[in-house]
């Protein structure tokens, strides 16, 4: 969305928020409102706003509220915040529910981002648990690429390289986790350490048991 309209967007909803302060849609208004402050940069605004909606009786608003407030702490890099907000709300929800999936792939992808290896381990095996439920929802490249970039990190690069690949196997879209391991790859293939590091050893890796089913699909 332009960046024109979205500010045109809040001051629909400041003068709505003004004028109606006992509308039914007032909490909903103030949740979009919100959202376009996130996508304007003013994220403390945000936070602010839901840290006042989580209160509602609107379960469903509510349920959406937690949801979008840990990721607000996710693109923050609170990652123990954000874990703590899906951790919470996640008992609120039906499980087996697309809604419960989505929260357990954000709890995989945040977990992979703390420093004890024992939360990164528990991470990737809800990763892993949400690929092998959702086989062939289109979104599952997130959740693929959450892995990928928790052994990148580790510099664990073929078993990274591995998922990266799974990703473009399946998705020539323009999505954004397409386009980064589009870059991860390109990354890779450039770097002049890891060329030399090829040349003089053959690099293996072993596969985790989870790992099978997901490479084959």
């Amino acid at each position: 969305m332009h960046m024109h309209s979205l500010r045109e967007a809040q001051t629909y909803f400041k003068l709505f928020i003004k004028r109606y302060p006992r509308s039914q849609l007032l909490e909903k208004a103030k949740f979009f409102q919100a959202k376009t402050f996130i996508l304007t940069g003013r994220k403390i605004q945000a936070e602010k706003i839901y840290k006042e909606l989580i209160k509602t009786k609107d379960t469903k608003l509510r349920q959406n509220v937690y949801v979008t407030l840990g990721d607000l702490y996710y693109s923050l890099g609170k990652y123990k915040q954000a874990l703590d907000t899906y951790m919470f709300i996640i008992k609120e929800l039906k499980v087996n529910s697309p809604e419960y999936f989505e929260v357990i792939k954000k709890q995989g992808i945040t977990l992979t981002h703390l420093e004890k290896k024992k939360s990164i381990d528990k991470g990737r095996k809800l990763l892993y648990y949400y690929l092998n439920i959702v086989e062939s929802h289109p979104l599952k490249d997130e959740a693929l690429f959450g892995l990928a970039e928790s052994y990148y990190r580790e510099n664990n690069h073929v078993a990274a390289q591995k998922l990266y690949n799974k990703i473009l196997e399946q998705d020539h879209s323009k999505r954004r986790p397409v386009v980064l391991s589009r870059f991860r790859q390109a990354q890779y293939l450039d770097d002049p350490r890891q060329q030399l590091e090829n040349g003089k050893k053959k690099v293996t890796w072993k596969i985790q048991p989870e790992m099978h089913h997901i490479l084959k699909c």
